[in-house]
């Protein structure tokens, strides 16, 4: 799955539908667990994703406000569930060129046969 020319893992559906199941109607506001600076550096690329589809705004380092929109959508699959879709149609694409191929191969088959008139 891509977002804004990001393409999204199934770690970092997983990461961002982390962060935004955290927050509650009642707290919105959140931190995400942090250890050192490579992953400070993560969530903020990650924040930026969620701002821009307006699912969280961060406030300033770890913390992140996030918006009813990220909790309604994570409650209804968020990021995981998309990726999910997304491999599943990837998958059936495959299948179907592959189909087109063998169909395709038939028909030249078909058409050499006749063409000799056997």
């Amino acid at each position: 799955m891509r977002i804004r020319n990001i393409t999204v893992t199934k770690e970092l559906a997983s990461q961002m539908d982390n962060l935004l199941r955290k927050a509650t109607p009642e707290n919105m506001r959140v931190f995400a667990p942090v250890s050192n600076d490579e992953e400070l550096n993560e969530y903020k690329a990650i924040g930026e994703i969620l701002e821009e589809a307006g699912y969280a705004k961060r406030i300033g380092g770890n913390f992140f406000n996030i918006t009813p929109s990220g909790i309604f959508f994570v409650k209804h699959g968020g990021f995981s569930l998309m990726y999910k879709q997304q491999a599943k149609s990837a998958r059936r694409e495959k299948c179907l060129i592959l189909w087109g191929a063998i169909s395709t191969l038939i028909n030249v088959v078909l058409g050499i046969l006749q063409f000799l008139d056997l």
